[in-house]
């Protein structure tokens, strides 16, 4: 299952073993630290009230998409504060959506693994994963050129030795 993970997220902290993974978890200890936290909180806090406007009192809804929207904004805003555009959000969003979709199929069915590669399911989905990944590097480059902070997890992970 992790190798299957793997193709999707890469080798970081979720799918890393080992010297790997441990040189990842320390990397990233200081973002955990308790003044770090309470910084990103008000990232957070921001997230949910523009989720919980979303919510109408008045009918029955489905409240999964509010949920996982509320999950999405608040690890977004967490790692690139108000730094990304929203078009660049709602794709990221898809495609993370479209890859657990398919990770989720090859891990509940592995029988159908001919079919997925041979109809060209991973391969697409390995596509737009790859496509997250562009658009991840080069926020990170704006980032990196532009010099400003933001006080967010991607200026913890830039400064990180």
């Amino acid at each position: 299952q992790t190798k299957d993970m793997a193709k999707y997220l890469g080798h970081g902290l979720l799918t890393a073993e080992g010297e790997l993974w441990k040189k990842q978890r320390k990397l990233i200890q200081p973002a955990f630290h308790k003044k770090q936290l309470a910084g990103l909180l008000d990232k957070v806090k921001a997230a949910i009230v523009v989720e919980l406007d979303k919510i109408r009192t008045d009918a029955p809804m489905d409240i999964f998409p509010v949920f996982n929207d509320l999950a999405f904004q608040t690890v977004v805003k967490s790692l690139f504060s108000a730094a990304v555009g929203q078009q660049e959000i709602n794709r990221l969003q898809y495609i993370t959506e479209a890859a657990q979709k398919m990770l989720v199929k090859e891990l509940r069915q592995p029988y159908l693994g001919w079919y997925f590669k041979g109809f060209g399911k991973i391969k697409k989905h390995l596509d737009l994963t790859d496509e997250a990944r562009q658009i991840l590097k080069r926020l990170i480059e704006e980032r990196k050129k532009s010099g400003e902070r933001q006080d967010d997890l991607l200026d913890m992970l830039l400064e990180a030795r």
